[in-house]
């Protein structure tokens, strides 16, 4: 049975990969926050499509955990579109992945899940990478872009963290519905912050349709069910695969290619993903 959550988590992150040269190139037609604002109300009048009855049933609870989840889940995907932006489709799927380092320890700190010392190890390599890919030993700061998807990051990893904590409490197709739900408002809150613009051609409707209901109904409902039936330390090795997923579609979509000391860095991060994710649980 075990399996079957991997899988979907698995599942998930594949999905989530190409998000990333898609958003790329989409932000070029259409601006960050009316491009999330459509995606998730696509994606949460989708869902409500299929479980009407378990949304309505809903209690207040259930409800507000999943606001609370969707301020991260907002913030995690705002700053990650605009973040791509100024920076590469590569650095932002690495640098994104951070949080599967982050995850861990926040859980240390809310859920009171015990961590080892290959987490320290871990976030040294992690560091290093970051350095290395974003070549901050050259001019001692991150690009825009580099920064606001670390914030990213942080926010995905809080995301994660209450995912795990919520999922095994409330129905998590419900949970994911107000989750999903309530980043529509939050988007068209921040439209005013950036200059707004769309042109709705044959990419921007082929990027709504697949972050709408892959990205978002599916993925996210997978990540939901495949999250309760497995511990956060499983979830985190199979989320490590995301970067890479990441990588391999903005090589082979948009043509990206790293440098050595990106090559390095992002073999670091990833290695600390992978030290972080395969320890056992305590």
């Amino acid at each position: 049975m075990k399996i079957k959550y991997i899988g979907e988590l698995l599942i998930t992150t594949l999905i989530w990969g190409f998000t990333f040269p898609l958003q790329k190139v989409s932000v070029d037609y259409i601006s960050p926050s009316l491009l999330i604002m459509i995606r998730f109300f696509i994606g949460a009048f989708a869902i409500f499509l299929i479980f009407p009855s378990r949304i309505l049933k809903a209690d207040k609870n259930l409800i507000l955990s999943g606001i609370f989840i969707g301020i991260f889940l907002f913030f995690g995907y705002y700053f990650q579109v605009v973040g791509v932006i100024y920076t590469s489709a590569i650095n932002s799927s690495l640098i994104t992945g951070l949080y599967v380092i982050i995850s861990p320890i926040l859980a240390f700190f809310i859920l009171k899940e015990r961590i080892d010392s290959r987490v320290g190890i871990a976030l040294i390599f992690a560091f290093t990478g970051l350095v290395l890919i974003t070549e901050f030993y050259e001019h001692m700061s991150l690009n825009f872009g580099d920064f606001l998807t670390v914030v990213s990051a942080l926010s995905y990893s809080f995301q994660v963290v209450f995912v795990d904590k919520y999922s095994k409490i409330y129905d998590p197709i419900a949970l994911t519905f107000y989750q999903v739900l309530f980043v529509v408002p939050l988007s068209a809150l921040f439209i005013p912050l950036l200059p707004v613009y769309a042109t709705f051609n044959g990419w921007v409707i082929f990027s709504i349709f697949y972050l709408s209901l892959f990205a978002t109904t599916g993925a996210i409902l997978l990540q939901n069910i495949g999250q309760r039936g497995v511990d956060s330390v499983t979830a985190s090795m199979v989320f490590a695969m995301e970067p890479v997923f990441g990588v391999l579609f903005s090589m082979a979509v948009l043509g990206e290619f790293m440098g050595i000391s990106q090559i390095i860095g992002s073999i670091l991060i990833i290695m600390a993903m992978f030290i972080v994710a395969s320890r056992k649980n305590q």
